[in-house]
């Protein structure tokens, strides 16, 4: 992650991806959380905003999914959940912790994400599931 070069049109929790090679570019709040994974740290639920952390893994998660060539917004958005706990590991989280940053933004960012980005069938069984023949979810 680095300070994005748009930095003047790309706000503090925004992200994007571009360039050749395909880059993400996340603002620079969402990198500073993103950072406190790569250090030892507490358990991310003991973090004074844990909201703040499940939204910029969840941001990176969505960009990684979005450069895979997806234009579904909302199977990339469901993607992108299902894909916060091993996202979160590579950062430097525990399973444990990225269980709970999946389940933070599934609770807590997801109801308010823009219904062109949500489905019905981002569910546990439903079509947009990636792991179907398990209960575990996001």
């Amino acid at each position: 992650m680095r300070w994005p070069r748009s930095v003047g049109r790309l706000g503090h929790w925004q992200g994007f991806a571009a360039g050749k090679p395909l880059e993400i570019e996340l603002g620079p709040s969402a990198c500073a959380e993103l950072r406190k994974l790569g250090h030892p740290h507490d358990p991310v639920w003991n973090d004074k905003w844990p909201d703040a952390m499940a939204w910029s893994v969840g941001a990176l998660a969505f960009e990684a999914v979005q450069i895979t060539g997806l234009r579904d917004r909302p199977a990339i958005e469901c993607r992108a959940v299902q894909s916060i706990p091993t996202t979160a590991v590579k950062l430097g989280a525990t399973p444990k912790e990225g269980r709970y940053l999946a389940t933070v933004y599934w609770k807590h960012w997801y109801p308010w994400t823009p219904r062109a980005f949500r489905s019905g069938e981002c569910r546990n069984g439903g079509r947009l599931d990636l792991h179907p023949g398990s209960d575990l979810w996001p």
